[in-house]
């Protein structure tokens, strides 16, 4: 399994830190605030099918990843994650930070349906969709059988 629990167990330790710190009135509102958020944020970038997940790995191996990518850490895209990064508009910068724009604000009801098409690709419909998308260009998947 990817890092996928222990990046949220990092973010559970934030807020509990925050709110702890906000307690003693070392920390502010704010940074409470942003600590629960990126719990929502994570855990909105799940799909609606993850029962599915237990019984096929290659749905699992895509839903994993794509939850792994889009991590509000601020070290990946700037804590945006793919899906947001994917929505700024960039001159010449790569972020917001450097000067570029926000063209959307990806909320949580779009992380949700965008981690459920994801996780669809996994799918055997969503293979032969890559794979008859792939093949239009000249390119093809290849299977690489792993002994565990």
């Amino acid at each position: 399994m990817k890092s996928e629990y222990r990046e949220l167990k990092s973010f559970e330790e934030e807020l509990a830190y925050c709110i702890h710190k906000y307690a003693d009135g070392n920390c502010d509102l704010d940074s409470v605030l942003t600590a629960a958020n990126k719990i929502a944020c994570y855990k909105a970038n799940v799909g609606i099918n993850t029962k599915r997940l237990e019984s096929s790995p290659r749905e699992k191996a895509f839903h994993d990843n794509w939850l792994h990518e889009n991590a509000p850490i601020s070290h990946i895209n700037h804590g945006h994650g793919i899906l947001q990064d994917l929505f700024i508009e960039t001159t010449g910068s790569f972020s917001i930070l450097l000067g570029g724009k926000m063209i959307e604000e990806i909320n949580n009801r779009d992380r949700m349906i965008v981690a459920t098409v994801i996780q669809w690709l996994g799918t055997n419909c969503g293979m032969a969709f890559l794979e008859e998308t792939l093949n239009d260009f000249g390119a093809r998947i290849v299977y690489d059988k792993k002994e565990k």
